[in-house]
């Protein structure tokens, strides 16, 4: 029988019964292993959710397929049992459930990609680089989000690594990060949605780009 063929170099991915698993190759040697199991939830991840009870002046409890607690004035005003788009930005602890917000991001090494329901958006660059690099990068990135994104709550914000990529390859992160955006399903039952987020996540675990991803 002939053995699969495997790469040399690169990344293999395996979906077994309650888990994803990736390994890393570098010459046939298996040099990084990363696994995601089902069930867990970890921070970052994108959430269908549901309202299921208010604390009044404080926040609200949504529903996962777990509970977790929305709070701030972003729990204000959501009628029981509406449905929204949530991300998990606080582990659990103790008797505190997971916590969440409903300011959403997508991430490259080189850029964050921010919706915030009901707030325009803005072009923004890392403070710590040189203020003529910011202003270039504002530049750049204004030109690529289309006003009618910021108008629709869409920010980008530039880091550090933007300084080292090319033009066109920044163009490119923007938009594989606004197709990442645009595939969130809203509609669904509630739990994680499965996104490239999670598998960017997964990799960035193995020490790869997770920019290289198409």
């Amino acid at each position: 029988m002939r053995p699969l063929d495997r790469p040399e170099t690169g990344i293999i991915l395996s979906e077994g019964p309650g888990e994803v698993r990736a390994v890393r190759l570098a010459e046939s040697v298996c040099i990084a292993f990363a696994a995601h199991r089902v069930g867990e939830v970890p921070v970052g991840t994108i959430c269908r959710a549901l309202v299921r009870a208010h604390m009044p002046g404080v926040g609200a409890f949504l529903d996962i397929g777990a509970e977790v607690f929305l709070s701030g004035p972003a729990a204000e005003g959501l009628p029981l049992g509406a449905r929204l788009l949530v991300q998990v930005n606080r582990a659990a602890s103790g008797d505190k459930p997971l916590g969440v917000t409903r300011s959403l991001t997508w991430e490259t090494p080189a850029l964050v990609l921010t919706y915030r329901p009901g707030v325009p958006g803005d072009i923004s660059a890392a403070r710590s680089l040189p203020e003529a690099e910011r202003a270039r990068l504002k530049a750049f990135l204004s030109d690529h989000l289309p006003p009618e994104r910021r108008a629709a709550g869409f920010s980008v914000t530039a880091r550090g690594p933007a300084l080292e990529r090319k033009q066109a390859a920044l163009a490119a992160d923007l938009r594989a990060l606004l197709v990442d955006a645009d595939g969130v399903a809203q509609d669904g039952p509630p739990g994680p949605v499965a996104d490239a987020t999670s598998l960017r996540r997964l990799i960035a675990d193995l020490g790869a780009d997770s920019a290289a991803l198409p």
